[in-house]
């Protein structure tokens, strides 16, 4: 009798376990709720005014397109440049989550949805993309540009800690090209001068006039903050 017991539960933990298993993998098959559906793609709510002929030829031209094949992420990703121009930030916000559903790597996609994040005053979706372009690519200029607004006028707690500036660091140990190297450095320099940590500015202010030289402006602004 006992063994027909352990039979009879050990039969039981294993259709348990299967029934997890398949739970589980249904979840995961699911699509989440959160994925944006193409016929949530807002394409004739666009309406500019006041635009020059060609711009309205071209948002024509791009809608005409997305009716045909609206998974082209390109064309995605201009018509939610038009929903901006026409302040339609959440569609803007609908059609780039969906393009990046489309190709997760993107770039300019989450650079723009950013942008619209920021501007719809979701700084805190703002900030989450920002770091998933890091993650991205870690000399992507933009993502800092953004997050320093965001932490400077938005996140003011952030702004004072070292997480924005070690970013920075990060960024400028991994650039290799000059264009990238300024861009660090001259962000360094804005962040530390915010912080009025004159010591740090004066250093990567003169850290940068090794590569450029005859930036008078840089020149200038390190003289003065020796003063």
């Amino acid at each position: 009798m006992k063994k027909i017991v352990k039979i009879t539960g050990l039969i039981l933990l294993v259709v348990l376990i299967l029934a997890a298993g398949v739970y589980f993998w249904r979840q995961k098959a699911t699509p989440s709720d959160n994925l944006i559906k193409p016929e949530e793609i807002n394409i004739d709510g666009v309406v500019l005014k006041d635009v020059p002929q060609q711009m309205q030829d071209s948002l024509n031209r791009v809608k005409t397109e997305l009716k045909k094949d609206i998974n082209n992420v390109d064309n995605l990703v201009s018509l939610a440049q038009y929903q901006k121009i026409a302040e339609l930030y959440n569609d803007g916000i609908k059609t780039l989550k969906y393009a990046i559903q489309l190709d997760p790597t993107k770039l300019v996609a989450k650079n723009n949805l950013a942008d619209l994040y920021y501007l719809n005053g979701q700084y805190e979706e703002a900030e989450k993309i920002c770091y998933e372009m890091i993650k991205d690519s870690i000399l992507w200029n933009n993502s800092y540009a953004f997050l320093r607004d965001i932490y400077k006028y938005h996140f003011k707690e952030k702004y004072s800690t070292d997480i924005y500036p070690n970013l920075l660091k990060e960024g400028l140990d991994t650039a290799a090209q000059l264009p990238d190297k300024k861009f660090f450095y001259l962000a360094l320099i804005d962040y530390n001068k915010d912080q009025n940590n004159k010591i740090e500015a004066i250093k990567y202010g003169e850290e940068y006039l090794k590569i450029d030289p005859g930036n008078t402006a840089i020149k200038n602004l390190v003289e003065e903050m020796k003063k």
